[in-house]
């Protein structure tokens, strides 16, 4: 009797979730009626996942089946999906996690934090981003963007790492700096926006303290030669409007010449 309860119990439930459900479609119209979507987001994810909605929908449903929600599993497609959405808005995340079966945001937290991001240029990104290329052309145009954002002054033993972390660090292989024992207070983050589609990825960053034009040159170029290594198109560097800025992008004449320079000031 308990079972037969119980089955009954879930088929309500699955039929309540279907008429509540229709398509992915469905789902992004209503975030974006409730404004936790701009226009930009909502069309970036009915471009990525109007195509993947089965799997997405497989999953949901096999969760659902289960009795025990402990031991959920969920598929490529749904861990892709609820990544992306939580990137774009952990709000409207939480709103569509409260209709689909979706990973928990800590499990989210832990996926990333397994990915490897020590100060530098990410070759996973540029990899990604050399395969959307492939997919279609129109993701090859891009714009560099370079920022820096303060961070406090600290210095963190890593146990994993076994040495003390919070000290400017450039990365491997791209510039060498004699000041390595000095305690970072900024992170300069570089950014790839697209151009004509609906993508933007950080591609590294280096934790400095102050970077001089030659420094900052030199990792101005390392990230416009990986961009060209992966199929990418740089057309255009923004940056704020230093004295250091104008400086890097002045000693190379090639930047002006074949890039549109925005400086913010």
């Amino acid at each position: 009797m308990q079972q037969n309860t119980k089955i009954k119990t879930l088929q309500q439930t699955v039929r309540k979730k279907t008429t509540k459900i229709i398509n992915l479609k469905s789902v992004f119209d209503e975030l974006k009626s409730k404004e936790l979507l701009n226009n930009n987001r909502y069309d970036s994810l009915i471009e990525s996942f109007s195509g993947g909605s089965t799997d997405i929908f497989a999953n949901h449903f096999n969760n659902l089946s289960k009795i025990d929600k402990k031991g959920n599993r969920h598929y490529d497609e749904a861990k892709k999906f609820a990544l992306t959405l939580h990137f774009y808005s952990p709000r409207a995340y939480d709103y569509v996690r409260s209709i689909f079966s979706l990973p928990d945001p800590r499990s989210l937290r832990q996926w990333t934090s397994s990915v490897q991001c020590e100060p530098g240029f990410f070759q996973d990104v540029f990899k990604h981003l050399q395969n959307l290329v492939l997919k279609d052309s129109n993701n090859g145009d891009c714009a560099l963007i370079c920022d820096g954002m303060s961070i406090k002054k600290s210095i963190i033993f890593s146990k994993s790492k076994g040495c003390y972390e919070g000290f400017i660090n450039y990365g491997e292989n791209i510039v060498s700096s004699s000041d390595e024992d000095t305690i970072a207070s900024e992170a300069l983050v570089f950014m790839l926006v697209a151009l004509r589609s609906h993508w933007k990825y950080p591609i590294g960053y280096v934790l400095i303290d102050k970077i001089n034009s030659d420094y900052l040159h030199s990792l101005i170029s390392c990230a416009l030669e990986l961009s060209k290594e992966h199929n990418l198109k740089v057309r255009t560097i923004t940056c704020d409007g230093t004295s250091t800025n104008f400086k890097s992008i002045s000693l190379d004449a090639k930047l002006g010449k074949t890039l549109k320079t925005s400086i913010r000031l």
